[in-house]
């Protein structure tokens, strides 16, 4: 901990909180957590390539399919940017559609839960490798121009 500041009050602020900076190799992958069996737990992200071979771009901004990268305490999620070039995610604002047959995507609000976007006026999971879609389904829909797709049945 570190010590209070001199004057009054006596806040305390723990060290990994001061605002130093990390300093771990970025190059150096993170092991992923095991469970009480010692296997790597099954909720772990999918790695950056399929079957086949790497099939991720960098993504820029927020990733809209691990869903990470925007203000969830503000009720922000992860959206595709329709109108970049290359795949790139953008935070907008989850407000629920009052129609459950339909989605909006207007942003900076989405009407599709996190890991969705709107196509057709249907949430569809967001996808740029076929591992990142359920059974039965294929990432080949093209959604806007900067190389995310949805899922769909094959």
């Amino acid at each position: 901990m570190s010590t209070p500041a001199s004057g009054t009050g006596s806040l305390e602020v723990p060290e990994s909180d001061s605002g130093a900076s990390d300093d771990r190799d970025a190059s150096v992958a993170p092991t992923p957590d095991t469970g009480v069996s010692g296997e790597p737990d099954a909720q772990e992200p999918k790695p950056d390539e399929d079957d086949a071979g790497s099939c991720r771009e960098k993504i820029t901004g927020c990733d809209p399919i691990r869903k990470t990268g925007c203000a969830v305490e503000l009720q922000m999620q992860c959206d595709v940017d329709l109108l970049a070039a290359t795949p790139t995610g953008v935070c907008v604002f989850y407000a629920p559609s009052l129609d459950p047959n339909a989605c909006l995507y207007l942003p900076p609000t989405e009407s599709c839960p996190a890991g969705q976007t709107c196509v057709e006026a249907k949430c569809q999971a967001i996808c740029l490798c076929d591992s990142e879609c359920g059974a039965g389904k294929c990432c080949n829909k093209p959604v806007g121009a900067g190389g995310f797709k949805v899922c769909i049945e094959c």
